[in-house]
């Protein structure tokens, strides 16, 4: 994950694989795929798998003037996303991959990141986020 921002511009790309080497791990050491900026269609957790493949695209537009004092930062951005959780590696393929995205608005407030947003996935999975506190 690397920021990389113009004016008022940030593009935030992120990619996260993972897997189990081998054994069958129990249900708590599963990957997670689901929540705000995670497959946001989905509640936290609501996807999980021995392997994992997550990648997404997020955008911030600075809302406010960065040079004025005494002011809260504002922001506006969205988020394309793209993932998947399995148990067999034979059952990764790029078909099985679930396209998700979201909607946001976020102040960067004293006591940290503050976000409001809504989520959708293809299958028309849709939750709607409150988040105070770093994502990433």
């Amino acid at each position: 994950m690397k920021p990389y921002t113009w004016g008022k511009s940030t593009l935030i790309p992120r990619v996260r694989l993972a897997g189990t080497l081998n054994g069958n791990p129990g249900p708590q050491n599963l990957f997670l795929l689901g929540g705000f900026l995670n497959l946001s269609g989905y509640q936290i957790g609501q996807i999980s798998g021995q392997y994992v493949a997550f990648g997404e695209l997020i955008y911030l537009y600075r809302l406010d003037d960065a040079s004025a004092a005494f002011t809260i930062p504002l922001y506006a951005g969205g988020s394309l996303e793209v993932g998947g959780a399995w148990n067999d590696l034979d059952d990764v393929t790029f078909d099985s991959l679930i396209p998700a995205g979201s909607l946001f608005v976020g102040a960067d407030t004293p006591l940290g990141p503050l976000y409001l947003g809504a989520g959708v996935s293809d299958d028309s999975n849709a939750s709607l986020y409150l988040m105070l506190g770093k994502l990433f």
